[in-house]
């Protein structure tokens, strides 16, 4: 019988609850730093769009460094599986055109 104790239930619920701790955590970063840009701005709006626009470049800026070359990596290993699977059809429509012809005329 498996024990309900072990380390890796552990880890896993402590990642868990890591997880969301941090999430709740920017989810509020993000809305003081709003309040204090409206403050600031004398705009709701405003300070809403200027966050906007600079997560927005975060995140456009992380995709381009860090993503972008591991999605050309598993684009061409799409590509490279589809070419296999290509010529993988081409053989099998082969041999049955040829047992076709032959073996069962």
């Amino acid at each position: 019988m498996r024990e309900s104790n072990t380390p890796s239930n552990h880890l896993g619920s402590g990642l868990i609850l890591f997880a969301l701790t941090a999430s709740m955590a920017l989810l509020l970063l993000v809305s003081a730093l709003t309040v204090y840009l409206s403050q600031l701005m004398g705009s709701l709006i405003g300070a809403m769009l200027l966050l906007g626009v600079v997560f927005g470049a975060v995140a456009a800026a992380t995709y381009y460094f860090t993503l972008h070359d591991a999605f050309r990596q598993l684009q061409s290993r799409l590509e490279t599986v589809y070419d296999v699977a290509l010529a993988a059809q081409w053989g099998y429509e082969k041999v049955i055109g040829f047992l076709q012809k032959k073996v069962f005329p």
